[in-house]
């Protein structure tokens, strides 16, 4: 199988261990690209200009040539991939997920009905280093910070990177639980309804 490798994800910030994964991702001989995709604004998150922003720092960081970001207007990078898929879904392609989410029956069953679709999976400790690059920013921690960022980012770049984080650095996290929720709900009944009758 070859193809297009779709990185979806919170990315509530993206650090670079996400990076790390999306050029490792980029070297795999079947993957010809790597399209990550942000969810359009959502409770408790970065927004999605911020995290377009902060990706575009990484990945000027780094030799990414073949990585892509794409702006979901949908609840979710999830459900954005799903309905992106559903226009063609003969598409041979690699979705990148945390293997926390891929293990549940109830978020990825969904993506059942492609039968060209293959699972990338990934490590779930991404969501906790998010939060303790968010948690290091809000407690002016610069030592810790620099452990989610590339070592190649200035001075300048780490300043700009704290001016978009600083204001979101205090927010209430949102759960695993109540994201798996707001997900589940975001397909709304008409999806579910089909999907039993499937």
């Amino acid at each position: 199988m070859q193809g297009v490798c779709y990185y979806i994800g919170r990315f509530s910030p993206p650090t670079s261990q996400h990076l790390e994964t999306a050029l490792y991702l980029t070297r795999r001989e079947n993957i010809n690209e790597v399209i990550i995709i942000l969810g359009k604004d959502e409770p408790n998150e970065i927004d999605q200009d911020d995290k377009y922003d902060i990706w575009r720092m990484l990945l000027s960081s780094g030799f990414a040539t073949n990585i892509n970001i794409e702006r979901s207007k949908d609840a979710s990078s999830s459900m954005h991939l799903y309905n992106k898929l559903s226009k063609y879904p003969n598409t041979e392609a690699f979705i990148a997920m945390d293997e926390k989410s891929a293990r549940n029956k109830s978020f990825i069953n969904y993506f059942d009905k492609f039968k060209n679709i293959q699972i990338e999976l990934i490590p779930s400790q991404y969501e906790t280093s998010s939060k303790n690059m968010m948690k290091a920013v809000a407690n002016d921690d610069l030592d810790t910070l620099k452990r989610f960022i590339p070592d190649t980012f200035s001075d300048d770049d780490i300043d700009s990177l704290i001016q978009i984080l600083k204001p979101d650095a205090e927010a209430p996290d949102e759960s695993s639980e109540q994201l798996k929720e707001r997900v589940i709900q975001s397909f709304g009944k008409d999806f579910w309804k089909m999907s039993l009758a499937i």
